[in-house]
């Protein structure tokens, strides 16, 4: 029997079929860059568990890649704060890093899962660190891998109590500013963090100071993500607002706008339909499967882990004529996005780039260098 015909009886009661490879449409991406697309994609519409996955596995065949190391220790990061309750949140935990991590919660248990929760925290920033220590080898010079270091650190110390921890934040945040461009949005990141720190030592002057400063280095940079930083951990240090990610920004009502359609496709109806079929299994991800379907300009992947669970993200080929439901089309800047679509939950840099998230929308714009809009991702999720 050949293998598709036993994927075929594998995935029956799901409704996903595939069938044998058609001829592309278009050259395929090699699988380590896709695979980092998709991880990426996972740790952006937190799936933390599924990206620490992806991120895994390309760290095993492609152990110099330091961007690897750098967006799973994130990954990590995040998923740690992803498991905190809201007083450990908003009380101890206290800012917003560059991270962009917003907690969860609805965290709930008895004494013994409350253990392991809090030593899976510690866990996972003890990662996270190590992450950011090896992204740090492979490439000295790169400012991100120490402000993204300290952070962890500054996590860490803060959530086990351990202020001398906090020492080694403050050298890797400096690190990091003498590595920094002087014109570039991540001078800004590390004021903010090296703000955080000198809270986390009960020395808020300085931290109004550094605060004060990332203002200014906004004013020489006005990058989007560094602003709504600032503003929050501002409000953060007045005790007057909740400083984690919101999704009240973005211009996406779920009541009044219809979902995102590409290559005339709906995902909400798809992942509702009785049958799919998919022209390629790509490769396993653990205990995961990862398939595609092509469509005239976009392909559908679907990373399936059981008949409970499974993600689709829908993305725009090169070229893609259409345009997302608010009319941006590849080649729009970032500013008409954000005219659009509004404020994004998270910014995530990327190599090329960055992504914009658009949670309500189900949403991920990819912006190049040069401001404007390269392709665009819609996900939906089953489970």
């Amino acid at each position: 029997m050949k293998p598709y015909h036993l994927l075929a009886l594998a995935l029956l009661c799901t409704g996903l079929l595939s069938r044998p490879a058609a001829i592309l449409a278009q050259t395929p991406e090699p699988i380590d860059t896709l695979l980092f697309q998709i991880g990426v994609g996972l740790m952006l519409t937190e799936n933390y568990q599924e990206a620490e996955a992806c991120f895994g596995q390309l760290a095993e065949g492609q152990p110099e890649e330091a961007s690897i190391f750098n967006n799973r220790g994130v990954n990590l990061a995040m998923w740690g704060m992803s498991l905190l309750k809201s007083d450990e949140a908003y009380d101890k935990i206290k800012y917003v890093f560059p991270f962009e991590v917003a907690p969860d919660l609805n965290t709930k248990g008895n004494t013994q899962e409350e253990e392991l929760r809090i030593a899976q925290i510690t866990r996972l920033f003890e990662a996270a660190a190590a992450q950011f220590e090896q992204c740090i080898q492979l490439e000295p010079d790169y400012a991100g891998g120490y402000l993204n270091l300290a952070s962890a650190q500054a996590l860490l110390a803060r959530w086990q109590d351990a202020p001398a921890l906090l020492r080694s934040a403050y050298q890797n945040i400096n690190t990091a500013e003498q590595k920094a461009m002087e014109s570039s949005s991540t001078k800004g990141y590390c004021l903010i963090v090296k703000g955080i720190i000198y809270d986390y030592l009960d020395n808020p002057d300085k931290r109004d100071e550094y605060f004060g400063l990332a203002e200014q280095q906004y004013a020489v940079q006005p990058d989007a993500k560094l602003g709504s930083l600032i503003e929050r951990n501002k409000a953060a240090a007045s005790g007057s607002s909740i400083a984690f990610a919101s999704p009240k920004g973005e211009k996406f009502s779920i009541m009044e706008d219809e979902p995102e359609v590409i290559d005339g496709i709906s995902l909400p109806q798809l992942i509702r339909s009785p049958n799919l079929e998919v022209d390629v299994e790509i490769t396993a991800i653990g205990g995961a499967r990862l398939f595609r379907k092509n469509y005239p300009q976009s392909q559908l992947y679907v990373y399936f882990r059981d008949v409970s669970r499974y993600l689709f993200f829908h993305r725009t080929g090169e070229g893609y004529p259409g345009q997302a439901g608010k009319g941006i089309r590849i080649g729009d800047n970032e500013a008409y996005v954000l005219e659009r679509y509004g404020t994004p939950l998270r910014v995530q840099p990327a190599l090329g780039g960055k992504y914009l998230l658009y949670q309500r929308a189900r949403l991920l714009f990819f912006v190049g260098n040069d401001g404007t809009v390269e392709s665009w991702t819609s996900w939906e999720e089953k489970g």
